[in-house]
């Protein structure tokens, strides 16, 4: 009996904590007002209707809370969506052309949401990757813009193909790391050892360790 009683009281305690964060919540994100300073002038205090307040602790936490009814809304569509801050990624097995239909109106929900919430999707930024052999005519769009079906694409900073082989992502990454050790190489008149390997650890190596399963040997 006691230690029912005692899980009682804990829950108790954790709803009103709760209760509390969420009053602290509305306090943040209710009657806020902003005004504009361009050196020692300022415009005029108005109401801030919308948004959150940049670089403050409960920002992300409130747009995880704002984006996640995303998720329900495509849920019944059979499609898996993947959330990283802003970035969506939407993907599923397409075998026959009911697939390719049922992806559409995952589509179309994704971009209805966006347009109930005033989200902008960036149209030019989105494309089509598939894996595998198309067994099915595919021809996707958002908002009336037809989606390019391309061999390549690179997220978060990884890029895959087609054939989820590495080849593509070790060559752009090789690409860009020698770009910079020659950029470092022109920047620095030096040719001092402890010098260039402090440069080299700083710009160069996180390129080339950035997604990588295995660690570099240390200097």
């Amino acid at each position: 009996m006691q230690k029912a009683e005692s899980l009682a009281t804990v829950q108790v305690n954790v709803w009103n904590n709760m209760w509390r964060n969420t009053n602290e919540i509305f306090a943040v994100i209710t009657d806020r007002t902003h005004c504009t300073r361009v050196g020692h002038y300022m415009s005029e205090i108005r109401d801030l209707l919308s948004g959150v307040i940049q670089g403050s602790n409960i920002g992300p936490l409130l747009f995880i809370s704002y984006i996640n009814e995303l998720a329900e809304v495509l849920g019944p569509l059979f499609v898996t969506a993947k959330f990283f801050a802003d970035d969506l990624k939407v993907y599923a097995e397409v075998l026959t052309a009911i697939d390719v239909n049922c992806f559409q109106s995952a589509l179309d929900r994704i971009t209805a949401w966006c347009n109930d919430w005033q989200l902008q999707i960036a149209v030019n930024k989105c494309s089509i990757l598939c894996f595998g052999p198309i067994s099915a005519s595919v021809d996707l769009h958002i908002d009336g813009n037809i989606l390019p079906i391309v061999s390549t694409v690179k997220d978060l900073g990884i890029t895959f193909d087609k054939n989820l082989s590495s080849t593509s992502h070790v060559m752009s990454v090789v690409f860009t790391a020698n770009q910079r050790v020659n950029l470092l190489l022109r920047s620095f008149h030096t040719r001092n050892r402890t010098v260039l390997v402090k440069a080299y650890i700083t710009y160069v190596r996180p390129i080339l360790e950035y997604g990588s399963v295995r660690g570099l040997v240390s200097l």
